[in-house]
């Protein structure tokens, strides 16, 4: 059958011509939760930012408040010109929302009303009119009725000429039937593996409505007749079809939009059943729909279908099984179709793989994938094999991987995928031994790559990559590492012993393997860092691959000098394999701590029990400290309790608050330079029982924190040293209200303790009430959203010119896939490049929402840069460039302290010239390497996100290049 293609038309007049409405969608949010730019003297109208026509923002009004309830927005026209206006309503009850058009003179010119018949669905209207001879007119949105709710979303007014120009062009591709399709699916009964769990959808027709024959109308998941599902990985809807049925394709109905934690579907597994017990797999329909439908848009809201006419099957039940990124939030669907085949196909056999269990056959799948992708890859590294010896090797990896099935695994919540994962990988692995001999491997050999480099467990050394030595240029008194890998190109496995000989004791040596584990994003990862016995390591190596050994001076106490050693790898029945390593200990000594500020919110205030990890505190503690953390974060419960006060808000006992809890979180962090709080403002809007905004809540808070703050300094910590962040990400003016009236309050106290925020405004001068920036002390942007903005960037860095402090702060997940470089070590440089001095990240010890790291296809989302258990840490290449990061910062730092004392003295040099033009180039550098394109402009948002992706191929060098360069400036200017 032939495959069809639908164009679905939408009105986008933003294409062509600029919308005469501003803020036409309502998500620009003012004071009294009022929509920006609309007046409403009545208070009639507010914003809901849970339903709207094409994002989550619509206004409504439900009359409960006085007035004529006329939300009005004075507009400026072209004179005698055809304008189109196009609204979206929606309503429940009797009440009708509607929209007029006035002239100067209050003369309607143009209006549109709701149909009665519209029924809890989002309609567009639209009008068509003239303007008058002048420039001004007047758009009026109201509602007619007693009861219900009317919703208005999505209001412009653009030139008629333009708007036909935006209907031509404005088309997305939505699979529709083919002219005589028969949907045998529709108002078929199914059933579903997971309960629909998204709040804003979930009704009693989710049990009907994915088969009900309607689509969705209004933004996706706002509405009712979608099914959604949050936290969930997989999800299998089986559909009984009544009888065995003929059965030629498939159609799923979605939406996603990645910034909004809403995937497409990685794989739809479509799978048919006589019996609903034994199955049968017909195909992935994702990847039959990319090639026969197109792909969608990943990056922005929009509507999928998922569709293939060319699946031909027979069966009673079908089975929709839904996979999706499982570093994302949210899944969705609206509608599912099941089209009849020709009958001639219920006389074919059922064929295709037999699953017994759905459950351990995308398991067994998921295996197959990984293994699939392992033989592709040696394949693409046998250039040196011939015509049929590439064909024999194909003939091979296709003799392990014809049988899915029997690639059976423990459970997800079992199963360490730790790499080789399974016997037959190691089958695999070691027919790698073939591509590697027709090399010319056919001994263990020492290789190396740039440590920072995600390296994959079958790689084949690139020419070159055999070193002369393993080499270290450091200070004495920080932390830096260097690796080395092994290969293994023999039939056995090998047990090697790798060990430095040679090295002082005071050089405080650590060698740790690099283990190789799978992610839920089922992408490899070198990453985890397991501890050998110091100066040794002991590593088991699988035929056919490498393994890498990481080995990293902990704060060494030497003299300046080159330290001469040998790196040694010894096994049984193995040859020894030997290597240099150099030490150099520079002149310049690293001071007992970086001045740069780290934080993770890590909140082991809570014990251990906010990531579920009560047992992991001390070592997770220990673990901070090693990545120079000195900003420990705590919820808001740690506050001194136990305050009375009386009806004008007087605190009763300032002396006698209960701060136990506050002083055995202190007691944990001695060394902390800062005490950060998250208060969460916004959603907990009110203290000591009064609702913020009062004049009684003004005085409760300058109380509380004035009584606070006498207690910390009895206790001998400065108040400034304790961080308040009141309201998280502010976007629009209802998040920077709360903040200023919590902020003014504490301000006014005179306590002085240190304002926090971290606004995510695109333009923050432009859209952000001032007073935000204006009691904010620390400003701590999310560098992704602005490191792209040259309007954001100037902003920020000119406040920081005029004192504020500036940190950055990330939160992008999954951090096992997050560039170790380019997403950790190099926020720092950022930092200092905008004359900062704290590098933040989301967050120190977050599982995936279970406390447990090894765990990660049960993770909702992995955040912490290092592994985490339920009783124990471990350092990966992520955390170890948070350290690396801080200790690079402190070079720039030196290097600019020693520029001014020697400028200052009157000293003037070629060598002073250059550390000036380094400290100013240096970062940029660093930062171009991944962040610039090429003419040098910082990336957006959506460019670097993917950038940041650890399996980028960047040059990882640029950070110790110029870190060395740094170093040597600093060697010649101490002289």
């Amino acid at each position: 059958m032939k495959k069809t293609v639908a164009l679905t038309v939408m009105l986008c007049g933003s294409l062509f011509a600029q919308d005469i409405v501003k803020n036409g969608s309502f998500s620009q949010i003012g004071s009294n939760t009022l929509p920006q730019n609309w007046q409403d003297k009545s208070m009639s109208w507010s914003v809901t930012d849970s339903d709207g026509s094409a994002d989550t923002f619509s206004v409504q009004f439900n009359g409960a408040k006085k007035g004529k309830g006329e939300l009005r927005q004075n507009l400026v026209c072209k004179s005698n010109t055809e304008y189109k206006l196009s609204v979206f309503f929606k309503k429940t009850g009797n009440r009708l929302p509607y929209v007029k058009i006035l002239d100067s003179k209050n003369t309607v010119i143009a209006s549109v009303k709701a149909d009665a018949k519209i029924n809890d669905e989002w309609t567009e209207y639209t009008a068509s009119f003239k303007t008058p001879k002048t420039k001004k007119i007047y758009v009026v949105i109201s509602a007619e009725g007693t009861d219900g709710v009317a919703k208005v979303d999505n209001i412009s007014i653009i030139s008629a000429k333009d708007a036909k120009k935006a209907k031509k062009a404005a088309v997305s591709n939505l699979f529709i039937p083919p002219a005589g399709a028969v949907n045998i699916a529709l108002n078929r009964p199914y059933t579903m593996s997971r309960k629909a769990s998204y709040q804003r959808s979930q009704d009693a027709g989710d049990a009907v409505q994915l088969t009900d024959g309607k689509f969705t109308k209004g933004h996706f998941w706002t509405q009712k007749s979608t099914v959604g599902w949050s936290k969930q990985t997989i999800v299998e809807i089986v559909v009984d079809l009544g009888k065995v049925q003929p059965i030629q394709g498939f159609m799923y109905s979605c939406a996603g939009n990645l910034p909004a934690n809403v995937p497409f579907p990685d794989t739809i597994n479509m799978f048919t059943s006589l019996d609903n017990k034994t199955w049968y797999y017909v195909g992935d329909l994702i990847e039959k729909s990319y090639k026969e439908v197109g792909k969608p848009d990943f990056e922005k809201y929009n509507l999928y279908r998922a569709a293939s006419m060319n699946m031909p099957t027979k069966g009673r039940y079908v089975c929709f099984q839904i996979r999706q990124d499982p570093s994302k939030r949210y899944m969705f669907a609206d509608e599912i179709m099941i089209f009849k085949g020709d009958d001639k196909l219920l006389n074919v056999p059922m064929s295709g793989i037999k699953a017994e269990s759905l459950d351990k056959f995308i398991d067994s799948m998921q295996l197959a994938t990984h293994f699939r992708e392992d033989a592709d890859y040696i394949l693409k590294n046998a250039d040196k094999l011939s015509a049929a010896q590439k064909k024999d090797l194909a003939d091979k990896f296709n003799e392990i991987l014809k049988n899915p099935g029997r690639f059976d695994r423990p459970s997800d919540k079992e199963f360490i995928p730790v790499l080789p994962m399974h016997k037959e990988q190691e089958k695999l692995f070691a027919l790698n031994n073939i591509v590697l001999r027709a090399n010319g491997y056919t001994q263990p050999i020492f290789w190396q790559n740039n440590r920072w480099d995600n390296l994959y467990p079958v790689a084949l050394p690139p020419k070159g990559s055999t070193p002369a030595a393993v080499k270290v240029d450091m200070m004495a008194g920080e932390v830096r590492s260097e690796s080395i890998n092994i290969l293994n190109p023999t039939d056995k496995v090998i047990d090697y012993k790798v060990s430095v000989e040679g090295l002082p004791a005071n050089a405080k040596l650590s060698c740790r393997e690099v283990l190789f584990v799978d992610t839920k994003q089922n992408i490899y990862t070198a990453s985890a860092l397991k501890d050998g016995q110091g100066n040794s390591v002991t590593v088991k190596i699988h035929p056919g691959m490498s393994r890498q050994i990481w080995f990293t001076l902990v704060k060494p106490d030497l003299k300046p000098g080159l330290y001469k050693a040998t790196v040694k790898a010894t096994a049984k029945d193995a040859p020894t394999i030997t290597i240099p390593f150099e030490l150099a200990i520079s002149t310049v000594k690293f001071p007992a701590r970086p001045r740069m500020h780290i934080g993770g919110w890590d909140y082991l205030d809570h014990g251990g029990k906010y990531y579920k990890t009560p047992g992991n505190v001390a070592p997770n503690r220990k673990m901070l400290e090693y990545i120079y953390t000195d900003c420990p974060w705590a919820k808001r419960s740690i506050l001194p309790t136990g305050a009375k006060y009386n009806k004008e808000g007087k605190l009763l006992n300032p002396t006698k608050l209960n701060t136990k809890r506050w002083d055995k979180w202190v007691a944990m962090f001695p060394d902390a330079r800062y005490y950060c709080i998250h208060i969460s403002s916004r959603y907990r809007n009110s203290w000591g029982g009064e609702k913020y905004g009062s004049q009684r809540f003004q005085r409760i808070l300058t109380e509380y924190m004035t009584a606070f703050a006498a207690h910390l300094r009895k206790t001998g910590i400065d108040p400034k040293r304790v961080v308040l962040h009141l309201v998280d990400e502010a976007r629009n003016h209802s998040y920077d209200q709360v903040f200023i009236n919590w902020a003014k309050a504490i301000k006014n106290s005179g306590a002085g303790f240190t304002i926090y925020s971290n606004p995510i405004y695109g333009n923050p001068q432009r859209d952000a009430m001032p007073e935000l920036f204006e009691y904010s002390d620390i400003l701590c942007p999310n560098l992704l959203y602005i490191s792209g903005n040259p309007v954001a960037l100037e902003f920020y860095r000119n406040l920081t010119k005029q004192g504020k402090q500036f940190w950055y702060y990330t939160c992008h997940g999954p951090s096992r896939l997050n560039d170790p470089v380019y997403y950790y070590r190099a926020q720092a440089w950022q930092v200092f490049d905008m004359g900062g001095d704290g590098s933040f990240f989301w967050a120190f010890g977050c599982g995936g929402g279970q406390g447990d790291s090894w765990h990660p296809y049960t993770q909702v989302c992995e955040y912490s840069p290092y592994y985490v258990s339920k009783t124990d840490v471990m350092a990966a290449k992520q955390s170890e460039g948070v350290m690396e990061g801080a200790e690079d910062f402190e070079y720039l730092a030196m290097l600019k302290d020693r520029v001014a004392e020697l400028k200052k003295a009157g000293k003037k040099s070629a060598d002073i010239d250059a550390a000036e033009k380094l400290i100013t180039e240096g970062p940029r550098r660093v930062i171009n390497a991944y962040a610039a394109d090429e003419n040098g402009k910082r990336v957006k948002y959506s460019i670097l996100v993917s950038r940041i992706h650890w399996i980028n191929n960047h040059d990882r060098s640029v950070p110790d290049q110029v870190r060395l360069e740094a170093l040597r400036l600093l060697e010649k200017l101490q002289k």
